[in-house]
């Protein structure tokens, strides 16, 4: 992370609104009720994707894990903390994209493999209904 004791943290959320954006027949249902989630993060890199067992994967952001997001691929998007503070998120050639902006009805997809500075307010959506907001601890 390059700054000793500085944590950070990702609160992951269902987002009914990027859901109802995206729906295109998909039989998912949105995980009405579920809570925000918040992840605390130690490494400078923390990869979002779903579990996999036979692959040996175990991203830092798990979306395996309930609510399940079946939109997620197993290496979905990488987010990583530089040793100046600031925050970059990198879709790793999703399905489903990974989307920036201040809510649903405002975004733009990311480009694979380009790195993306986040600024404080700023709003990752993934997979079928994840919404994802850095946090600096």
């Amino acid at each position: 992370m390059g700054t000793p004791g500085l944590r950070w943290a990702v609160e992951l959320v269902p987002d009914r609104a990027y859901f109802d954006r995206g729906q295109d027949g998909d039989p998912a249902a949105f995980p009405a009720g579920a809570a925000a989630r918040l992840v605390q993060l130690a490494g400078p890199c923390a990869v979002i994707g779903r579990r996999s067992r036979s692959r040996g994967q175990a991203p830092a952001l798990d979306l395996s894990l309930s609510p399940r997001d079946p939109g997620v691929s197993r290496a979905h998007a990488r987010l990583e903390r530089h040793a100046d503070g600031t925050v970059t998120v990198t879709d790793l050639g999703s399905a489903n994209g990974t989307w920036i902006g201040p809510d649903a009805d405002h975004l733009t997809r990311l480009g694979a493999e380009a790195p993306v500075p986040l600024a404080e307010a700023d709003r990752v959506f993934v997979g079928a209904w994840t919404r994802l907001t850095v946090r600096k601890r």
